[in-house]
């Protein structure tokens, strides 16, 4: 995928049948979806995606400033990757995603962002004058979800569950 359909061209040119191209932009869902859409279909499958776009920070600095930059290099390195990645595992939705990692997460969900807003403004406030240097995980349980169902544990227990 790229923005420049006569360079596309002749990459696919270049590389012959066993290759296509979409005009698109990585900072854009849509373009990230599609592009995956159309190499599964003209190829017959997907089995390796590498996420390899980029733009170097000096060229962003000449469109924008400050905060912008930030987000677009965010954008353009982080999001599109998750985006492309996403859309290559078959169409799986983030909530499909999220429900998969809560089987393992000892509560059996995942935690939302007041959670971890409170555990920030409790650490933030006077009730927390005496803690210093500790680690405080607001995950959950998940770490010992994991470790619960994890199979070479020989266990797969809901902590959730009443013991008789």
């Amino acid at each position: 995928m790229g923005r420049r359909k006569e360079r596309l061209d002749a990459a696919v040119k270049e590389l012959g049948d066993k290759a296509c191209s979409v005009v698109g932009d990585l900072c854009d869902d849509d373009s990230c979806k599609n592009a995956v859409k159309v190499a599964i279909q003209k190829l017959g499958g997907l089995d390796i995606l590498v996420n390899n776009g980029g733009v170097s920070t000096d060229s962003m600095h000449q469109k924008s400033t400050g905060a912008e930059v930030f987000h677009d290099a965010l954008t353009l390195h982080v999001t599109s990757a998750a985006t492309m990645t996403m859309a290559a595992r078959n169409g799986v939705t983030m909530e499909e995603q999220i429900a998969k990692l809560a089987k393992y997460h000892a509560m059996k969900r995942v935690s939302h962002a007041d959670e971890v807003a409170a555990a920030i403004l409790f650490l933030s406030s006077n009730a927390s004058a005496l803690i210093t240097g500790v680690q405080l995980p607001v995950e959950g349980g998940e770490r010992l979800g994991y470790w619960l169902n994890d199979p070479e544990n020989g266990m797969e227990v809901s902590p959730t569950e009443k013991e008789d």
